[in-house]
């Protein structure tokens, strides 16, 4: 057999080999790369239950207390709303994260748990007192433990910004309170509003992806996938290097013998 077939035969067989590698590692892109968004708060504002009547809608802070002195009952709660339009329709939300700073208050700080309520009713910051609170969900969305004053809170919103992406709920924001209102210690949690002048102002962090299928492989099981990547492209490797090997002592044999 002539020299120029074997050479033939041996990049036919490399270049077999080098297709399956290119695919193996291309596979990999399949899945679009995970895109991060920072949404500012649209709206925002607390109401105080010791007045009653009072909107809060222009002040530098979202007030959450809990205080009851025998005679008075002091609760304040929070609420915010973020635009969500920056989502395409098309993404799958990974996560959605609410970001709030805490300013140092005059209250006991203590450690407090704040919760977070899902919003299903419509509301104006500039008009909403303790008085005309909008209805909320009884599912808790999430909580957070929060402790001291010039430190970042998060709380997990990912099923809430889910649910008014798909269509599933609409987007009235959410309510902060406290776990335990009317303790006899006056505890408050004070967090920068969208009117502070502060960088530290609220957001929500969206990670998502823009390919929104849930339901393709690659989607679903992407560590899979990638673990199988792994392990089938180093056995390709190592069978085209024994290929090559394998060709060049055979051609290299039969130059010999002829």
């Amino acid at each position: 057999m002539s020299s120029g077939l074997y050479r033939c035969k041996e990049t036919f067989m490399l270049s077999v080999l080098l297709i399956l590698c290119v695919g193996v590692v291309s596979s990999s892109g399949i899945q679009s790369s995970p895109m991060q968004l920072i949404l500012q708060a649209q709206f925002d504002c607390y109401v105080s239950q010791n007045n009653p009547d009072s909107a809060y809608g222009r002040e530098v802070v979202l007030n959450v207390r809990s205080c009851y002195d025998g005679l008075t009952h002091s609760n304040q709660r929070s609420y915010i709303q973020f635009n969500i339009s920056a989502i395409p329709e098309s993404a799958k939300i990974l996560s959605a994260i609410l970001w709030l700073y805490k300013n140092p208050e005059g209250a006991n700080p203590g450690v407090r748990d704040i919760q977070v309520f899902r919003v299903t009713s419509a509301w104006n910051e500039y008009t909403l007192n303790w008085n005309n609170q909008p209805e909320t969900s009884q599912e808790l969305s999430a909580f957070s433990n929060v402790k001291g004053a010039m430190e970042w809170y998060s709380w997990d919103l990912t099923e809430d910004v889910k649910g008014w992406h798909k269509g599933s709920a609409i987007n009235h924001g959410v309510m902060l309170k406290d776990k335990a209102e009317d303790s006899r210690i006056d505890y408050a949690s004070v967090f920068l509003s969208r009117e502070a002048s502060h960088p530290e102002n609220p957001f929500m962090k969206v990670d998502i992806t823009e390919n929104g299928s849930e339901t393709t492989t690659t989607q679903t099981l992407p560590e899979t996938a990638n673990e199988w990547r792994i392990l089938v492209l180093p056995v390709i490797i190592i069978l085209a290097g024994a290929t090559l090997f394998f060709l060049r002592k055979r051609f290299s044999r039969k130059q010999k013998s002829a």
